[in-house]
């Protein structure tokens, strides 16, 4: 609405990109310190990652049925 624009991309794919590169950075660059890089463990029970056919990757949450391009950790 701010911009009067529209577009097929959903908005909140280059986010979840985005997120992810900067975890996949930060984790590589940093030492480990209890609490941090929660995002690094497993996923909460029931929940599963896969990737789009473009190696995009996502979350699927077998409880809800629903999928998410945000990382649950």
């Amino acid at each position: 609405h701010l911009t009067r624009t529209t577009t097929w991309e959903d908005p909140r794919k280059s986010i979840a990109v985005q997120v992810q590169r900067q975890q996949a950075v930060s984790s590589a660059s940093s030492t480990e310190v209890v609490g941090v890089g929660a995002a690094a463990g497993a996923l909460p029970d029931g929940w599963e990652q896969a990737a789009t056919a473009e190696g995009e990757i996502y979350f699927i949450n077998h409880q809800t049925r629903t999928t998410s391009w945000f990382d649950p950790r």
